[in-house]
Order: structure tokens, then C-alpha cells, then sequence
């Protein structure tokens, strides 16, 4: 295990709203934060989601935790985006050739 990382149970939390893309094609979202870190002024953690589109509420499964930031996967799709397609590969999300 690396230093500063924690260990993954897989643990499935709460839904979040994806706010935007990243430069590797991952979901982007920020957990509230809890009441110690709102009063030292911190944000909430972010969350990289392998899988998420902006403006979609989804739920995750934690893959590798850090102290700033956590990466993921969609776990379930509450609110798709409106432009996301079905995919024209049958193989798409099996095979790993294509991240969009």
C-alpha cells in the first residue's frame, strides 16, 4: 500500500452530482464537507468517477482512497446526462479500448 492511501472495502456511498470532466475522461465531484472542515474553510473532497458524465447523479464504488481526493467507478446511473448515447461497440466497458 502506498503512504497516504487507505484501505478499500469497495464500500457504495452516497449519490453525487458529477460537476465536470477531467483530462483522463473521469467524472469530477465534491462531497459536502463536514462541519470541522467547513469551519476551517475547506471544500469537500473530490472524487474522480471512471464512467460519470457531467450533470448525472450517480452512484460509486471507492476504488482508491486518498486524503484530498478519492477515484472511482459509476457504480448506477440515477440521472443520465442528456447527451449521454448508447454505445454502437457491443464490447464497450468490457474490452478497455475506449474511455468515451
Amino acid at each position: 500500500m502506498r503512504r497516504g492511501e487507505k484501505p478499500i472495502h469497495l464500500v457504495v456511498t452516497e449519490p453525487v452530482i458529477v460537476e465536470a470532466l477531467d483530462l483522463d475522461a473521469q467524472g469530477v465531484a465534491r462531497l459536502v464537507p463536514n462541519e470541522e472542515e467547513a469551519a476551517q474553510g475547506q471544500s469537500g473532497k473530490v472524487i474522480f468517477i471512471q464512467g460519470a458524465l457531467p450533470t448525472e447523479r450517480v452512484t460509486y464504488v471507492i476504488t482508491r482512497d486518498k486524503a484530498r481526493f478519492s477515484k472511482a467507478k459509476v457504480l448506477d446511473i440515477l440521472k443520465p446526462a442528456v447527451f449521454r448515447a448508447q454505445p454502437k461497440c457491443a464490447a464497450f466497458g468490457v474490452c478497455g479500448g475506449c474511455s468515451m
